[in-house]
């Protein structure tokens, strides 16, 4: 979660190298585990899916960097992520081109990454509802901040 990446900004499409903005509640589950505090059971479990994802993410960033970087720069690696999507998923195209209409454009390599991990036996954490109420009701989210 600390290392930069290429990024593109949401507001003006512009590439950038920095660090990735994590999810509010991985940054209130992080937060506690740094402070200290001891975590309730859906806590720990969306902690351990962070983590396993992380991992899967950062090993297929390091297995496969000079090929994404590749790929990158000569604007391949959304037609990679369709393939891995359409051939090893089973994705159809309609369902793929529904899942890519939301993710920033070019796509950068920590994006892939993210989702080959994601798809590949690293899911990014469910967001539970019974840990947003739990975050809730211990004021450290805002039920106005979620919608």
């Amino acid at each position: 979660m600390v290392d930069t990446h290429v990024l593109v900004d949401d507001t003006t499409g512009e590439l950038y190298r920095g660090r990735f903005t994590p999810d509010q509640l991985d940054v209130i589950v992080w937060g506690k585990v740094v402070d200290g505090q001891d975590l309730s059971q859906l806590e720990v479990k969306h902690l351990r899916d962070l983590i396993l994802h992380e991992n899967a993410e950062g090993r297929y960033l390091r297995a496969a960097k000079k090929e994404l970087d590749k790929a990158f720069n000569e604007g391949k690696l959304e037609d990679m992520l369709r393939s891995f999507l359409a051939e090893e998923k089973g994705m159809s195209p309609a369902k793929i081109n529904l899942f890519l209409e939301n993710e920033p454009h070019p796509m950068t390599p920590y994006r892939y990454a993210h989702w080959r991990a994601h798809f590949g036996g690293g899911p990014n954490p469910k967001v539970s509802t019974d840990l947003v109420d739990q975050l809730i009701q211990e004021k450290l989210i805002n039920y106005e901040d979620l919608l």
